[in-house]
């Protein structure tokens, strides 16, 4: 069917929908039903949905390599480079997730610093301190992804 019409003329493309058509006796190629994209949560703080727009709407962690669009969350700085400002405070998913080892136990919400002790604030900017287990998840799903 599909050669009879290549040699008639027809463009490839124009033929094999032609037969595709024939095939499925419709008059127009469907694309199949998407699912709905569900909202995803944040790794590091689990603000819900907001892995979906250029940077937590919870922490502040970007997930683009550029950093945040605003000032540093420690130091109000706006010149942070490859992901981490002057200060010390790491911007980015990307450059956090270099960070991440078995080690690591609690993460910094404001500095993104790791830490493998507990305590009751961030000894570098006194932000609040987090378990480090939803970041390590997804460090570990996005290692099994790229094997």
């Amino acid at each position: 069917m599909i050669l009879e019409k290549t040699t008639a003329g027809a463009s490839l493309k124009k033929a094999v929908e032609e037969a595709c058509r024939e095939v499925l006796k419709t008059s127009e190629l469907a694309a199949p039903p998407r699912e709905p994209a569900e909202p995803r949560a944040c790794p590091l703080c689990g603000e819900e949905g907001s892995s979906e727009g250029p940077q937590c709407s919870g922490c502040g962690l970007s997930f683009q390599e550029h950093g945040p669009t605003g000032p540093c969350p420690r130091c109000e700085d706006d010149s942070a480079v490859d992901g981490k400002c002057r200060c010390g405070a790491i911007l980015t998913l990307s450059r956090l997730l270099e960070y991440v080892e078995n080690s690591v136990r609690f993460i910094c919400l404001r500095c993104k610093q790791p830490y493998a002790v507990a305590r009751s604030a961030c000894p570098d900017c006194g932000g609040e301190l987090i378990a480090a287990e939803r970041i390590k998840a997804y460090a570990q799903r996005l290692a099994a992804e790229q094997a």
